[in-house]
Formats: C-alpha cells, sequence, structure tokens
C-alpha cells in the first residue's frame, strides 16, 4: 500500500510539474527580440561611459598621490597600468622603475606596452629583467621565445 501511495505522490508531483505556463515576454529568448542589438549597444556604451569615469577619477586620485609623496613607486605604477599604452603610461612605468628597480609589475606592464608598441628590444629587455629577478613564470619564459622568434623573423625579412 505505501508503494502505491508513493506512486501517487509521484504521479502528482509530475503533473503539477508538467503544467504548461504561459509564454512571458521578458522571459523569451534574446535572440527573437527585435531590440537585442539596440539593448546590447547601449550596455556597451554605458559601461564604456562608466569604465571612463572611474579610471579618469582613478587618475585623478593617483595626480594627487604623486604630488603629495613621489617618491613612492605604487603611484606611478597603478597610474601608467590604467593610463594603458599611451606613451604616458610609459613613461610612468618607467618613474615607478627608477624609484624602485625591482618593481617587477612595473616591469611586466611596460613590457607588455612595448610589445603593443611594437618595441620589440625594449620588451626583451623588460622580460629579461623579470627573469633575472626571480618574479618570472611560465607565461614570461613563452612571451620572451616569441619575442625572439619575431625578431629573428624581422632580420630574416
Amino acid at each position: 500500500m505505501k508503494l502505491t501511495g508513493e506512486k501517487n505522490i509521484v504521479s502528482l508531483l509530475k503533473k503539477s510539474f508538467a503544467k504548461v505556463y504561459p509564454k512571458d515576454s521578458q522571459t523569451e529568448s534574446p535572440k527573437k527580440s527585435p531590440l537585442r542589438h539596440l539593448k546590447i549597444t547601449n550596455l556597451k556604451s554605458t559601461m564604456k561611459k562608466i569604465l571612463e569615469q572611474k579610471s579618469n577619477r582613478a587618475i585623478n586620485d593617483l595626480n594627487s598621490a604623486i604630488l603629495l609623496k613621489p617618491e613612492r613607486p605604487a603611484a606611478w605604477y597603478l597610474r601608467g597600468a590604467i593610463k594603458g599604452l599611451e606613451n604616458d603610461a610609459i613613461n610612468d612605468l618607467s618613474k615607478a622603475i627608477r624609484i624602485d628597480p625591482i618593481n617587477c609589475f612595473a616591469l611586466k606592464s611596460r613590457a607588455y606596452c612595448y610589445y603593443q608598441l611594437n618595441s620589440l628590444e625594449e620588451t626583451l629587455c623588460d622580460l629579461n629583467m623579470v627573469i633575472i629577478l626571480g618574479c618570472s613564470d611560465e607565461n614570461t619564459y613563452i612571451n620572451k621565445a616569441n619575442i625572439l622568434r619575431e625578431l629573428k623573423e624581422k632580420i630574416i625579412q
């Protein structure tokens, strides 16, 4: 008798879960929405504005920190990292390295900036310093090998 009761409960549960609910317009697939592209574009532009505002605020805060204590490499490094691939970024990272020559984060960031600007020799120098300082990982060696290969191809051409 218990088995029959359990079967009844299971069948009752199956029926209640199998109930078909009407479609909700908010839960429709985004592929079916004709405004999907517009929504994504608006989201991207909104996020871009927010990130620009936050990075500008961060740069302003770091400018204040540099004015207060210009001998601290962390503010120089962070400002250079936020600026990205501008020449100012390389200048800030170089200043951080002059203040603290064993700052591996600044060396790696400057190497990345040099690489993006296609300055392979400078990139290789910074990666070699990272390796000498003992801050390297497998990605550092992979990047060094790729740069050496690119330099070799440049020489051959």
